[in-house]
């Protein structure tokens, strides 16, 4: 295997780092739909995790009727972000 250069193992870290916020909102999203105690400290950090970036998409994208497709658009937006990483490291 060959080594990698500190630009493809700058944005190796970052796309992983992107991923893995895209699967914390895709437990968000899922655990909504579940009956849980929203009290609990896990579901506390999840919207703590989460929140930041939702509140900032529901200001540039408004809720569909009674849908709140901020965790769309943010997934969409992180997408985004991933072939931004890839474009500029080339990887």
């Amino acid at each position: 295997m060959t080594p990698l250069t500190p630009s493809a193992e700058m944005a190796t870290m970052l796309l992983r780092l992107v991923r893995l916020y895209e699967f914390v909102i895709l437990i968000r999203f899922l655990v909504t739909w579940l009956p849980i105690d929203r009290g609990a400290g896990w579901y506390r950090l999840l919207l703590g995790l989460t929140e930041p970036l939702f509140t900032a998409v529901r200001r540039l994208v408004p809720p569909v009727g009674p849908f709140d497709v901020s965790p769309i658009a943010a997934l969409l937006l992180l997408s985004i972000v991933e072939e931004l990483i890839k474009m500029v490291f080339t990887v």
